[in-house]
């Protein structure tokens, strides 16, 4: 479901727990709601566990300005504006029960229908995620590199459930 106000201290929460068991974010944040909640964010999901608890999210930004639009305007071959999927956070309890792929999958869909192209980046090392995306079929589109909110490099990978056809070689 879409996030509403009243979540936003939950998904803090989450998103703390995240940041304790796998240091996402890299550095713990001096207002957590605000980088949840950026200027370009168009709308954000969130999944609830059986009891309605928050227990995961994800947020659907406006990929203008982003240092890694011109890459994804570049290596999606489609007319589409590219929406990028972000804050992709499921709490360590909660993990491997399909909510990261409810989440991605139903953003995918809205924006996909909406006539958006869908992207993510993801760190090179996290194989993890980067095996949940493959597992979804999304497609690897690009390679770059990013800095962290330490100053430190890192490669990342760029993904879209792009059709084949799309993608550039």
């Amino acid at each position: 479901r879409r996030r509403e106000a009243d979540d936003v201290d939950d998904v803090v929460s989450v998103l703390h727990a995240c940041h304790r068991a796998d240091g996402y974010p890299e550095a713990w944040l001096a207002d957590p709601a605000a980088w949840l909640q950026p200027r370009r964010e168009l709308w954000a999901l969130v999944g609830t566990d059986g009891l309605g608890n928050v227990v995961a999210h994800v947020g659907v930004h406006d990929a203008t300005g982003h240092p890694l639009e011109p890459l994804w305007i570049d290596s999606a071959r489609s007319a589409s504006r590219p929406v990028v999927l972000s804050r992709l956070v499921v709490h360590p309890l909660h993990r491997r029960r399909g909510y990261a792929s409810a989440l991605l999958n139903s953003a995918a869909a809205e924006l996909t229908d909406a006539g958006l192209t869908p992207c993510l980046d993801v760190a090179l090392a996290n194989t993890e995620a980067r095996s949940l995306y493959a597992h979804l079929g999304w497609r690897e589109i690009g390679a770059s590199s990013v800095t962290t909110q330490r100053r430190i490099p890192v490669a990342v990978l760029i993904y879209s459930p792009l059709p084949e056809e799309w993608v550039s070689s």
